[in-house]
């Protein structure tokens, strides 16, 4: 497994993502800064690195920045759109799946950076 995130690297994905990470996934962060070559925790998924994270949003970003709304999603938990940039990747399978961290949630949805 590879080392803990320091403080540094927390506050660098802070601040490329310009987000307040909750403090229940900064302290993931600096006990786990993701897997490599290990069994998956969650299904197939994997956890991403802080460097991952980094590329992965970076590449979603590009990927969708001009999208529209999805006009046929009603917005409730979650904003109806492709992609959000307040969207945090943090795991990953095989670039098809992924688990995120939604801090920009839609009209029903909860935002805690104190978790």
């Amino acid at each position: 497994m590879p080392p803990p995130a320091a403080e540094e690297e927390i506050q660098r994905l802070e601040r490329t993502l310009q987000v307040t990470l909750p403090t229940a996934f900064r302290d993931y962060l600096s006990i786990m800064n993701g897997q490599h070559d290990e069994i998956p925790f969650i299904g197939y998924n994997c956890f991403l690195s802080i460097a991952d994270i980094i590329e992965t949003w970076s590449m979603m970003n590009e990927l969708f920045e001009d999208e529209e709304q999805v006009d046929w999603v009603n917005e409730d938990r979650i904003k109806p759109v492709i992609w959000s940039n307040k969207w945090i990747p943090f795991t990953d399978f095989e670039a098809s799946s992924r688990l995120i961290l939604d801090l920009d949630p839609g009209k029903n949805g909860i935002t805690k950076t104190n978790l």
